[in-house]
């Protein structure tokens, strides 16, 4: 039952990001077609509809991130707007995907256990920073890069245009149990932390 509302969290963030572009799409369109017709002045009149309906979106947003910490049944989470943040004690990672628009993201590795095998996570920012936090008896394996940004990662960091960090933990590819980090960013900040031990 948890995994058939999953979905609608799962998707909300991308129909909601589509809808805005067939508006805009709509608008512009609507400027070509009819003479006298113009987006400015379409906007300046309903500015006010469009703030509260991005306030709406984002008052559910909200309800919908509680619900998301505290019944963590998903492997999926996207957002557009708002912060996320995601803890996976107690839990088996195996792959978790998680994306924001806009917006800051918190993923809480610190109590989680590797199933056999690879394990992903992958984090995807548009705007915004992020920290992943990630036990420090972990096996893993970074690719994480950035348009703008400052990457970190223990005593490595790379900041500004392009950023870019990869590493690897020693006997990565043969242990039995391991994690590989994905994360990518176009403007924000990101720290990958190891935690405990």
């Amino acid at each position: 039952m948890a995994n058939s509302r999953s979905v609608p969290k799962q998707e909300s963030g991308r129909i909601f990001f589509g809808l805005i572009v067939i508006v805009v799409g709509v608008l512009f369109l609507l400027g070509n077609l009819i003479p006298g017709f113009s987006v400015g002045k379409f906007i300046g009149q309903f500015w006010p509809v469009i703030l509260i309906l991005v306030g709406f979106y984002l008052i559910l947003g909200h309800r919908r991130l509680r619900r998301v910490e505290a019944n963590f049944s998903a492997a999926s989470h996207n957002r557009f707007i708002g912060d996320m943040k995601l803890d996976l004690a107690g839990r088996e990672i195996g792959e978790v995907n998680s994306s924001i628009f806009i917006g800051d993201l918190s993923l809480d590795l610190s109590k989680a256990s590797l199933k056999s095998g690879e394990n992903y996570v992958n984090a995807s920012l548009f705007i915004g920073d992020g920290i992943i936090l990630v036990p420090a008896n972990f096996i893993i394996k970074i690719q994480a890069k950035a348009l703008v940004g400052d990457l970190k990662f223990e005593r490595t960091r790379d900041d500004g245009v392009f950023p870019r960090i990869e590493y690897e933990d020693e006997g990565y590819s043969t242990a039995e149990r391991r994690l590989l980090v994905n994360a990518n960013g176009l403007i924000g900040d990101l720290t990958i932390q190891r935690i405990g031990n």
